[in-house]
């Protein structure tokens, strides 16, 4: 009944993306199989390159070696499931999470070099599509979700094209300056405010209707007053079963960027203070203001 472990680990040595590693698992029972489910995935299949820019991926296998066994699980996938990526685009470090056994969202965190910051947008990656989520800032990165398909055998396939969406998009996008983000991706960033306010605008109608229930001549046996009756715990439940949790927030207007870099120093360069000579022919130093 023991399982056993296969490996196989495919590492950038020089060029873009050097240093990235990726690692295929394989795990069953009879090893001479998983040597065969290992070997019938290509290796360009871990590296796949976007725009110039390298994607190494991770896979799983979950190989039923022991079709007798009642621990074999016969739901599980026969072929290799995404479980990771990693990528590194203009001094921002991608890693992608994806649950194999849940069906949850992709997470998305990005990371900058020891020393650095970035300075992003929160809808950077929003604008791609529905799917994607705005990022949160969290001390000194940024996560974000990618909603995929939740069952395999679409998942998979969904998540390696919508990474490759990802990493096309930031491949251009960090590209330029964030002085012209604003102006390329105006329509689309209304229209992630507009997708981040339903929340708030759901709420503001459940509010908005609840004095016109009393106005309604419902039998006391209906389906519809047994459903008003019981829209709290409902409403209630329906948020625990929910893949994300809604935000419910008043989402801002979006601006054109104002910092000049993408990623900067995380210490602020100290400025000589200017001079100031005043009207009694006496010399003050202005105090300091932070720049980015």
């Amino acid at each position: 009944t023991n399982r056993a472990r296969l490996l196989r680990n495919v590492t950038i040595v020089d060029g873009p993306g050097a240093g990235l590693a990726s690692t295929l698992t394989a795990e069953g029972h009879d090893i001479g199989l998983l040597l065969e489910q290992i070997e019938a995935v290509p290796i360009r299949r871990q590296v796949k390159v976007y725009s110039g820019v390298p994607l190494v991926r991770g896979y799983y296998i979950d190989v039923a070696g022991n079709p007798a066994s009642a621990e074999s699980d016969s739901d599980a996938p026969s072929g290799p499931v995404l479980v990771d990526a990693k990528a590194s685009i203009q001094g921002v470090h991608l890693a992608f999470q994806a649950d194999r056994k849940r069906g949850m969202p992709v997470e998305v965190k990005l990371t900058a070099d020891p020393g650095q910051e970035l300075h992003l947008p929160e809808d950077l990656l929003a604008v791609i599509g529905w799917s994607w989520r705005p990022l949160v800032h969290i001390i000194s990165y940024w996560r974000g979700t990618i909603n995929v398909a939740r069952r395999e055998p679409k998942r998979t396939p969904d998540i390696e094209h919508k990474l490759g969406r990802t990493i096309q998009h930031l491949a251009y996008t960090l590209g330029k300056s964030p002085g012209s983000f604003h102006q390329r991706y105006l329509r689309a960033r209304w229209r992630v405010t507009f997708q981040r306010s339903i929340p708030m605008l759901i709420g503001l109608s459940l509010l908005a209707i609840t004095p016109a229930v009393r106005y309604l001549d419902m039998a006391d046996g209906s389906v519809l007053r047994m459903l008003i009756f019981h829209a709290p715990p409902i409403l209630l439940i329906s948020l625990f079963v929910m893949r994300e949790m809604p935000r419910i927030e008043i989402p801002p207007v979006p601006r054109p960027l104002r910092n000049r870099t993408w990623v900067a120093s995380a210490v602020q360069a100290v400025r000589q203070p200017k001079i100031d000579t005043s009207a009694d022919g006496k010399s003050r130093a202005k105090p300091l203001e932070a720049e980015t």
